[in-house]
């Protein structure tokens, strides 16, 4: 079919032959026109091949390209996709819970003073992990108000009587006592745990209702735990452990002029009377009273 309308379409160039010729020249016209025809099978593999590819690489990248069929060379371009990775820095924390009052180990840091894990036990630790402290009224002889030689010296004497009772804490006593120029709330460690008497009698649950509250028990125990009802120098008030306003504290306890004076309590008392006698107050520096001592930190 495609020679017969190539042989018309030439038809006019070969219109001035001669009939004689004509099927000669119609011969030679369909052999130049088949020459001319292309397989449409290898065309339709070219246009196949001059298309658009996409190839995905599943995971990480996409490579989209085309093919130019006309020089064989190829151009596109490569786009990569890459799952970011985050990496969280080692802080060191630890989701542990932190250390308590009352799970059984003693954190000083934490202001732990005892765990024993037992918050329940009246055993020397108290609920807010604070432990005992021991308060003693001291023994005989007693001393005279000079004799004590200041404040450092009544607190050696403390230190000294707790020692020869045999405590392994002796060296970690003071004196309740104070003098013109320093309040005994000012010198003394304020405990939050109990006081208590040598045996473990229960004087105060903690230093603020030591001073302003009346006393659990009268501290009429010696170190040597005897029972001991007497007077008691303190020079120091009731209620806020301030030393007793215009007291001369025996010259602040250097002085043994009989002409001078102090302020006393008494240790069989648990009220005003313990740290400041309403009865027969102040007395004169040559007078023999014992002292309180009391641990610190």
């Amino acid at each position: 079919m495609s020679c017969i309308i190539v042989a018309l379409a030439v038809a006019p160039a070969c219109g001035s032959r001669r009939i004689a010729g004509y099927l000669e020249d119609l011969e030679n016209c369909s052999i130049s026109s088949s020459g001319t025809t292309h397989d449409s099978t290898s065309t339709a593999d070219a246009s196949a091949s001059g298309g658009s590819a996409e190839t995905t690489v599943e995971g990480s990248e996409t490579s989209t390209g085309t093919t130019d069929t006309s020089d064989g060379t190829q151009s596109g371009s490569v786009t990569t996709d890459i799952a970011e990775t985050t990496n969280t820095p080692d802080t060191g924390t630890s989701t542990d819970p932190a250390p308590t009052c009352g799970d059984g180990a003693l954190m000083p840091a934490n202001g732990e003073e005892c765990d024993d894990g037992n918050l329940a036990a009246d055993d020397g630790c108290n609920a807010l992990c604070k432990r005992d402290r021991t308060l003693f009224v001291s023994s005989q002889p007693g001393f005279i108000g000079g004799m004590l030689q200041g404040l450092q010296g009544a607190d050696n004497y403390c230190v000294s009587r707790a020692g020869q009772a045999g405590f392994s804490n002796f060296l970690k006593f003071k004196a309740f006592l104070s003098d013109s120029k320093t309040d005994a709330v000012d010198r003394l460690f304020a405990g939050e745990g109990r006081y208590v008497l040598v045996d473990g009698t229960v004087v105060a649950d903690h230093w603020q209702a030591l001073l302003s509250e009346p006393l659990q028990h009268p501290i009429e125990l010696t170190e040597l735990g005897e029972l001991s009802h007497r007077s008691v120098w303190t020079g120091t008030r009731y209620g806020d452990g301030r030393a007793v306003p215009g007291s001369e504290h025996c010259d602040d306890w250097t002085s043994e002029d009989p002409a001078k004076q102090a302020s006393f309590g008494w240790s069989d008392e648990v009220d005003v009377n313990w740290t400041q006698s309403q009865f027969f107050n102040p007395q004169t520096c040559l007078s023999m009273y014992a002292i309180y001592c009391i641990e610190q930190q």
